[in-house]
């Protein structure tokens, strides 16, 4: 008991004591720093506030609140792509869905071979401008300092890799995020479409929502669209004992993924999605 009164006595994490007030005083990870602009508007790389206490123990319970609002904080910028997701950003993803739908089509029985050339070199060309149009957006949300280094990458051709310079230079992973809809690499890309198409077959808007919220949640996985079969396992596993999720729960949302990973293979032809569903029989 004594030990543990001793232990109890010297928790002071996240709080530092200033003119005999206690304060709430936290690193905020890279990747959320947007979301807690200072009064000019630039992200911050702390969080700090004053509990308005003077004993610990009491600062310790103001602490409890103020964790749970830096999680809660931390959870909508996990699920907010408003900041990214311009009008301009919509508008291009947009163009490159319908370029992609060309493409998958491009092959019509009456054309001739150079006809069929000819036709697919001008989607490509297309495409590559809608991309590079988001890469210029993409680097709208690098610093300065970022946007120099990625210049500098990319003057070396042995170098360049869009995607890998962005995860370098991103710490916040809004920036790779529009880029993985440029080369369409997103898991989430077509949730807005795949939204439409489960109304359209009869599913109820809380049914349809529950799918979309299980897909923007598996989206938030590096790189989500490459996992595997052994990878979705680990992160169902994760889901039940880290994040406290019933079995069936983690089941539901499997099912989930599993549907709307054939939709993208099958309704949406996305070259990514023809393979194995990693998401079958999974258990």
């Amino acid at each position: 008991m004594l030990y543990w009164h001793m232990a109890k006595s010297v928790d002071k994490k996240y709080l530092k004591l200033q003119r005999k007030v206690w304060y709430y005083v936290r690193v905020i990870p890279p990747k959320y720093r947007h979301g807690f602009p200072d009064k000019d508007g630039k992200p911050t790389t702390t969080f700090k506030k004053t509990t308005q206490c003077t004993s610990l123990d009491l600062a310790r319970e103001q602490r409890v609140a103020l964790d749970l609002f830096i999680k809660k904080r931390f959870r909508e910028l996990d699920g907010d792509t408003s900041s990214i997701l311009t009008d301009k950003v919509r508008e291009h993803i947009q163009s490159l869905k319908l370029l992609n739908i060309e493409d998958t089509a491009r092959v019509p029985s009456n054309l001739s071979r150079l006809e069929i050339h000819n036709l697919g070199m001008g989607i490509d060309s297309s495409k590559e401008l809608v991309q590079e149009q988001l890469l210029d957006e993409a680097r709208k949300l690098l610093t300065p300092e970022a946007n120099a280094k990625f210049d500098k990458i990319a003057d070396d051709s042995n170098e360049y890799n869009p995607t890998l310079a962005l995860r370098k230079l991103d710490p916040s992973g809004r920036a790779t995020k529009i880029f993985n809809y440029a080369k369409d690499e997103s898991f989430d890309l077509y949730v807005e479409d795949y939204f439409e198409y489960l109304k359209n077959y009869g599913a109820k808007v809380k049914t349809a929502k529950g799918y979309i919220s299980a897909i923007k949640e598996f989206a938030k996985l590096p790189d989500a669209h490459l996992l595997e079969a052994l990878e979705v396992k680990q992160w169902a596993l994760k889901q039940c004992i880290e994040e406290g999720c019933q079995p069936i729960t983690v089941g539901k949302k499997l099912n989930k993924l599993q549907n709307y990973f054939a939709y993208l293979a099958e309704d949406k032809a996305v070259k990514w999605a023809k393979r194995a569903n990693p998401f079958f029989k999974v258990k």
